[in-house]
């Protein structure tokens, strides 16, 4: 949410004129930002409720608006096109978007003193909790990313190209896995390489595991300077379990309906800044072990949907195994939580 200054693509006397007549469809059609987002062009998927409300810049400080007029006085000094500058956008990770409702977007035309006028929404969000002892999968288990490979990356280095590597990260754990680093291309193929993120014990519920997110990032590895971003994804975890039976307890899950051995495809969006950067694909999938050597953190024998992984796999991959802490305790949850996103009121000089 903010005062993202987008703005009404027409002449200022046309918009004048449809907000004497109390008319908001047409300024929509033109609205700079709705647009933009239906193009893919910023605010890659995001989502806005439906504006029913007036513009809300720019107008005279400290003026309230006349009896039955649509808006407060428009300010004529600079003559700047009244538009929907103060927007709230949302956007919810993939297999989430259940649990966020929202049920307002109003506007405060009765705070008069900044030339904006504040915007407010309500949501209804539904908060998992992963305290779920009598689902809880009593295996030790990992998910396994690979296959992967990227396509359309965006170019950051002098020579056009990029030298790609994946970074990791998950809702259920510090610190992030690396790939390898692909050198010289935008179009990455990371080949046979996987990567492991192991599943600590306080998210080993398929309900919640069904639920959990993955964040990757591409980037472009530079020796003497910060990596720069090339896109970024969400992956959600939903889809590793499968059952025929509707009813079957979550715990008995991992013991027959495993995926098969060719995972859970997926093709991601890459984004950056809001704008499409690329894609990544790839597959994902559970596997379980029988035992731990947890001096270095790594799976001696894994069994699971594609049988034992390698021991020169293992090997190589011995140093770049995510290690994590947990600190605090999630509260237990579960029940809906309502909140208010409020823009304040502001000064704001627009040239």
């Amino acid at each position: 949410m903010g005062d993202l200054n987008y703005r009404v693509n027409l002449p200022r006397a046309v918009v004048v004129d449809l907000l004497a007549r109390e008319q908001i469809e047409p300024l929509l059609v033109q609205d700079q930002l709705l647009n933009a987002v239906r193009k893919s062009e910023a605010f890659h998927g995001f989502n806005e409720a439906p504006i029913g409300f007036a513009p809300t810049f720019k107008f005279v400080p400290n003026q309230a608006a006349g009896p039955g007029a649509f808006t407060r006085p428009l300010d004529e000094r600079k003559k700047r096109v009244p538009s929907w500058c103060d927007r709230v956008l949302s956007r919810s990770w993939p297999g989430s978007r259940g649990d966020l409702e929202q049920l307002s977007y109003e506007a405060a035309p009765e705070v008069i003193t900044s030339d904006h006028v504040p915007v407010h929404a309500g949501f209804l969000l539904k908060i998992s909790s992963p305290w779920e002892t009598e689902e809880a999968i009593h295996k030790r288990f990992y998910l396994l990313l690979y296959d992967l490979h990227a396509s359309e990356l965006r170019p950051t280095d002098q020579n056009g190209l990029a030298d790609p590597y994946l970074e990791v990260r998950a809702d259920f754990m510090d610190g992030a896995v690396r790939s390898s680093i692909k050198k010289r291309t935008l179009s990455p193929n990371w080949g046979h390489e996987q990567i492991r993120i192991r599943l600590p014990p306080y998210c080993r519920s398929a309900k919640y595991l069904e639920h959990a997110h993955l964040f990757i990032r591409v980037k472009d590895y530079d020796r003497y300077s910060r990596d720069d971003t090339c896109g970024c994804a969400v992956l959600g975890c939903s889809g590793l379990f499968v059952t025929e039976e509707a009813n079957v307890a979550a715990s008995q899950l991992h013991l027959r309906t495993s995926r098969t051995a060719e995972g859970k495809p997926f093709e991601l969006l890459l984004t950056h800044h809001g704008v499409q950067r690329g894609t990544l694909s790839g597959r994902l999938r559970i596997e379980w072990a029988s035992w731990l050597d947890f001096s270095h953190g790594l799976f001696q024998r894994s069994q699971g949907a594609l049988g034992a992984v390698p021991a020169s796999d293992r090997s190589s991959r011995r140093g770049s195994e995510n290690s994590y802490h947990r600190s605090n305790s999630p509260s237990r949850g579960g029940m809906p939580h309502q909140f208010h996103a409020v823009l304040p009121q502001h000064e704001t000089h627009h040239m």
